[in-house]
């Protein structure tokens, strides 16, 4: 592996491809996923193109925060993507909330992985 801190210099200092294994990936499928996850985020979920995600907070009905997440729209489902330490407690209160709602959770991380590309001369300002 190496020196870790010049790994890191040399990330955000030339282009650079990270590994984000460590991530939870977790599958939303069934009809109403998109109008269930969109009552559970603070970000607009019903308008999600498919190919395109958002960041998003997981909040509780009286608006606290529980976790956060990344959602992108695969088209036949929703994929959500957080830290692997909020993974308990997202899935309990996520499991929660499904009640009449056709709405199936499945933890996805043993099939998918994710890659981030760095490159600093690509920055917007």
């Amino acid at each position: 592996m190496g020196d870790a801190q010049a790994q890191f210099r040399a990330l955000v200092s030339a282009c650079g491809v990270y590994d984000l294994a460590s991530r939870i990936k977790l599958s939303l499928t069934g009809r109403d996923r998109v109008r269930w996850l969109n009552g559970m985020v603070t970000n607009n979920i019903r308008d999600l193109a498919p190919g395109h995600g958002v960041y998003a907070f997981v909040l509780n009905p009286q608006g606290h925060i529980l976790g956060d997440l990344y959602a992108y729209n695969r088209g036949e489902s929703l994929l959500l993507d957080t830290d692997q330490g909020q993974t308990e407690k997202l899935l309990a209160t996520l499991r929660r909330y499904i009640i009449m709602d056709k709405v199936e959770l499945v933890d996805a991380s043993g099939q998918l992985t994710a890659l981030g590309i760095s490159d600093p001369r690509l920055r917007k300002y």
